[in-house]
């Protein structure tokens, strides 16, 4: 249910993002207006609409060559993402749709956030004309979203894909779970895991779990990660060697560290070494891993217990 409300709030905010670009758009800001995110070609009545004289003008030549055509295109699509967006919204009032090489040159170009929202606007638009999920157009955009640390994007397009008629690759999901969980969004991480998995099953692999629990040992969130590790025994996911070896090693660095967390690592790593019994794994790191013993902490333990006693002395 909140991954639910999750996509939908994502493919809400989506349109409201065009509703906000659409004063940049002048007499097009109208094809922000319809009150669904979803739609057929025989509802996308903007398609029939007569334009004024005013709304007419572009700054494409009404007659020109097949050869002029090509030089001008070359030379746009060589200029920044501001000059081919205006660009491609001409060709939509002469409803002339831009090819998916177009969209992946736009996308490409851009530099700023701006433009990448610019780019969730442009493929609301080509809705009507696409059918099917094009793997490679919303590989290319998450890639771009995470390169330009828009994670909000990102998201937006991991919950909304099948709305904008993009599909995803199995790495886009791998690369989202790492820059959330590098930017410390730890539950986003997790909700976009899970996501993928319950959606898309052939979208979360091994991969995918390992990038969730390897940022939330990094971000010393144990208690998370082996919470993590019981919902995939939930969902029959195959576990990975290398999921243990990651929590363990996280377990014994707090544990030799001797902070406060110290205790609440013990009884993880204890959590671990049955979980590994019960699912069978036989990897003589992660035994390597649970034999080892810190003298710090029972250094440490000593120490505290010694406290009271002089304070009693005194």
């Amino acid at each position: 249910m909140l991954m639910l409300r999750a996509a939908a709030a994502h493919a809400r905010a989506s349109w409201a993002e065009g509703r906000r670009l659409a004063p940049a758009l002048g007499s097009l800001g109208s094809l922000t207006s319809s009150p669904s995110p979803s739609f057929s070609p025989a509802r996308a009545a903007w398609q029939r609409r007569s334009y004024t004289a005013e709304e007419s003008q572009v700054s494409i030549p009404p007659v020109f060559t097949r050869e002029e055509f090509r030089q001008q295109k070359h030379m746009i699509f060589e200029s920044d993402a501001p000059t081919i967006f205006q660009y491609l919204m001409e060709r939509f009032k002469r409803k002339l749709y831009p090819s998916r090489g177009e969209m992946h040159q736009y996308i490409k170009a851009c530099e700023t956030q701006e433009d990448l929202n610019r780019t969730f606007y442009l493929y609301g638009l080509l809705r009507v004309k696409y059918t099917d999920l094009h793997v490679e157009s919303g590989g290319l955009l998450m890639e771009a979203c995470i390169r330009k640390e828009h994670l909000d994007a990102a998201l937006r397009l991991l919950f909304s894909h099948r709305v904008y008629r993009l599909g995803l690759p199995k790495t886009a999901c791998v690369h989202l779970v790492a820059a959330l969980g590098k930017a410390g969004r730890y539950e986003e991480m997790v909700a976009a895991a899970l996501f993928c998995y319950h959606v898309k099953m052939n979208m979360a692999d091994k991969r995918t779990f390992n990038a969730v629990i390897y940022s939330l040992c990094a971000g010393e969130k144990l208690s998370e990660a082996i919470a993590m590790m019981k919902k995939m025994q939930d969902l029959e996911q195959v576990y990975d060697k290398f999921q243990f070896r990651i929590i363990l090693t996280e377990c014994n660095r707090q544990m030799a560290a001797g902070d406060e967390k110290a205790s609440a690592a013990a009884e993880i790593r204890q959590q671990v070494a049955a979980l590994l019994k019960e699912v069978k794994i036989d990897d003589p790191r992660c035994q390597e891993l649970l034999s080892e013993e810190f003298q710090v902490s029972a250094a440490n333990a000593d120490a505290s217990e010694q406290a009271p006693e002089e304070g009693d002395k005194k």
